[in-house]
């Protein structure tokens, strides 16, 4: 195995796993200010 490849490989898994939980996170917290704006109307 490359020495460069290893690190690289990990480097885009963690922000592949980072871009994953920030994606999730803002679906999340849109669908809470959209709830919270269906039952205001």
């Amino acid at each position: 195995m490359n020495k460069a490849k290893g690190p690289f490989d990990r480097i885009m898994i963690g922000l592949g796993i980072a871009l994953l939980a920030v994606m999730s996170g803002c679906v999340g917290s849109m669908d809470k200010d959209y709830g919270d704006a269906a039952s205001k109307k």
